[in-house]
């Protein structure tokens, strides 16, 4: 009979320690952050001028402008140097729709005054091509309101079309417009238009 107790709280013992140090384990089991920064082999100028041609090809078939692509590609991805935009070539940080690949990442999200982490389930593309080019499709449907696509597609100025953008909520970030014309200006981006 004791022996039966001794191994009883030996085998309890066992237990709890093994549960002590495996359920903070499980509990805090991390989600990859969408902003983490991967080692490219290009450069910032590297990714504008490789991502350009598609831009401007695309900005003639939808009508928004090439430097209003180039900047939000930029800014969304770190120059392409996102876990996103590298892995799952996801340039725009599109959220996943319903029947679409997706990977659940952190993401930083501005909210009630205060950036914060939110998992999120992004898309998955197979190339930045068909990232813009999905992108461009979701904004023609209206995913950021009816008249977003009209406005940001009927306009010239780049700094027009990203100041209709922040307003219409596809990032967070209070200053969204303000990133992107500096990207824009900083790097030369009108000329792509």
């Amino acid at each position: 009979m004791r022996r039966r107790f001794k191994l009883t709280a030996f085998i309890s013992l066992v237990a709890l320690f093994a549960l002590g140090i495996l359920l903070p384990l499980i509990l805090h089991a991390s989600t990859d952050d969408n902003a983490r920064s991967v080692k490219v082999a290009y450069t910032q100028k590297g990714f504008i001028e490789n991502l350009a041609p598609t831009a401007q090809k695309m900005s003639k078939n939808y009508g928004v402008p090439a430097s209003i692509l180039l900047s939000q590609a930029a800014y969304e991805s770190n120059y392409g140097s996102s876990l996103l935009s590298v892995k799952y070539h996801n340039i725009y940080s599109l959220p996943a729709q319903p029947g679409q690949e997706r990977i659940r990442l952190k993401d930083s999200i501005y909210s009630k005054g205060k950036w914060q982490y939110q998992k999120v389930d992004f898309a998955v593309f197979k190339d930045w091509s068909s990232s813009m080019m999905t992108y461009l499709e979701e904004l023609r449907q209206g995913t950021w309101g009816e008249s977003t696509y009209k406005e940001v597609a009927g306009t010239t100025s780049y700094k027009v079309a990203a100041e209709k953008l922040q307003a219409a909520g596809f990032s967070s970030d209070p200053d969204y417009a303000k990133h992107l014309i500096s990207i824009i200006e900083t790097s030369h981006l009108s000329k792509y238009d």
